[in-house]
């Protein structure tokens, strides 16, 4: 049997996130072309200290590497396609991968001014967060029916790293108010 469900979608997030990621990638490329540039340059000027220069190069790029990879790893994880239903939440990430989430699994629903994160818990014990930011275009109502489902499934909601329950929401978050069904 068919189950009804709702579907908000914001080609505005991939946007967002490809220029972010863009700027992210090309400062990478250009400080490792300039690093690899300038590196044989100061052996040639100070001979004796190439090797000291080649470990710096080396500590340098993969440094800056892995900082580069921390800060995309949240980019690539912005929804920016959500279909809400009865049985699960559908979220389609900025790399396209398509994550279905039966809210059973659903731990907790984070509300916050960046955005409404569904952390879950994998097979394997691994714990995931799929956010869906707060610039979504149709966050209102998209976030407002997400709380409704996971208040009538018993899932935890959380505003701002508190249980809802004891949260002013209207007055933490004015535009649920004008949600209309």
């Amino acid at each position: 049997m068919p189950v009804w469900s709702e579907v908000f979608v914001d080609d505005g997030v991939r946007e967002v996130a490809s220029r972010s990621s863009r700027r992210l990638t090309i400062g990478f490329g250009v400080t490792s072309a300039l690093l690899v540039a300038l590196a044989p340059l100061v052996t040639l000027l100070a001979p004796d200290y190439a090797l000291v220069v080649a470990f710096v190069s080396l500590a340098a790029l993969s440094l800056f590497g892995a900082w580069v990879v921390h800060r995309l790893h949240p980019v690539q994880r912005l929804v920016w396609h959500v279909e809400l239903s009865i049985r699960e939440a559908v979220c389609v990430d900025v790399q396209g991968f398509r994550h279905a989430v039966l809210w059973p699994r659903v731990e907790r629903l984070d509300l916050t001014d960046e955005g409404l994160t569904f952390v879950t818990r994998t097979r394997d014990g691994m714990v995931s967060h799929l956010r869906v930011p707060a610039e979504f275009s149709q966050f209102a109502a998209m976030s407002h029916r997400a709380a409704e489902y996971a208040e009538a499934l018993g899932r935890p909601i959380f505003v701002d790293g508190k249980p809802w329950e004891s949260v002013d929401l209207l007055g933490v978050f004015p535009f649920l108010g004008s949600t209309s069904n």
